[in-house]
C-alpha cells in the first residue's frame, strides 16, 4: 500500500507578505517548523521553488492576490539535499477587515501525478502566460478597458486550470 501523500496546510497575509502553516508545510517545503508556525516571509518560500518553476508561480499568485481569487498551480520544490518535491498547491481568499488573507493546502504529488497534470492543459497554461503578459502590457500602458478584459480571461483560463485538476485528482482515487 503506498503510503499518503503529504499535505500541507497554509494561511498567507498579503499586506504583510508573511505565511503561516502546520508542520507537514514546513517539512515539504524544508522549512523550519517553528519559523512557519510563527510566520514567515514569502521570500523564504520562494527560495524553495524549483528555478524553472518560480516565476510562473510568483506570477500566477500575485494574479490571484490581485484579483482576490482562486489559485492552483503544480510545481517542483528544491530539498536542503539537493532533491526535488512536486507539489499541487490550491488556494483562495478571504477578506478580513480589508485585508486579504489567502488560505489552502500543499499536496506532495508522485512523478506520475505531477507529469499527468501537465498534460492535457499546456494549451490553458499557454493561455494564461500569454494573458499575464498581455496584462502586464495593458498595465503599463494604463489601458484599464483592456486590462479589465484580461483579467476576467485569467480568472475563466484559471476556473478550467482548477476543474481540470479537480477531475483528474479525482480519477486518481
Amino acid at each position: 500500500m503506498a503510503a499518503a501523500p503529504l499535505l500541507g496546510v497554509w494561511i498567507y497575509d498579503a499586506e504583510t507578505a508573511t505565511t503561516w502553516a502546520n508542520e507537514t508545510f514546513a517539512e515539504l517545503y524544508s522549512l523550519d517548523g517553528d519559523g512557519v508556525r510563527q510566520g514567515i516571509p514569502r521570500a523564504q518560500f520562494i527560495r524553495r521553488l524549483h528555478p524553472a518553476d518560480a516565476d510562473r508561480v510568483v506570477s500566477r499568485f500575485d494574479v490571484a492576490i490581485a484579483k482576490a481569487g482562486f489559485f492552483s498551480e503544480s510545481y517542483q520544490l528544491r530539498s536542503n539535499d539537493g532533491s526535488g518535491r512536486f507539489i499541487l498547491e490550491q488556494g483562495d481568499h478571504l477578506r478580513r477587515g480589508g485585508r486579504t488573507i489567502f488560505c489552502g493546502t500543499s499536496v506532495e504529488l508522485d512523478h506520475s501525478q505531477f507529469t499527468e497534470l501537465g498534460r492535457g492543459n499546456s494549451s490553458l497554461d499557454k493561455m494564461a502566460d500569454h494573458c499575464l503578459t498581455a496584462r502586464k502590457i495593458a498595465e503599463q500602458m494604463d489601458l484599464k478597458v483592456e486590462r479589465h478584459l484580461l483579467d476576467m480571461t485569467l480568472m475563466e483560463v484559471a476556473r478550467k486550470l482548477a476543474a481540470a485538476t479537480k477531475r483528474k485528482l479525482r480519477d486518481w482515487h
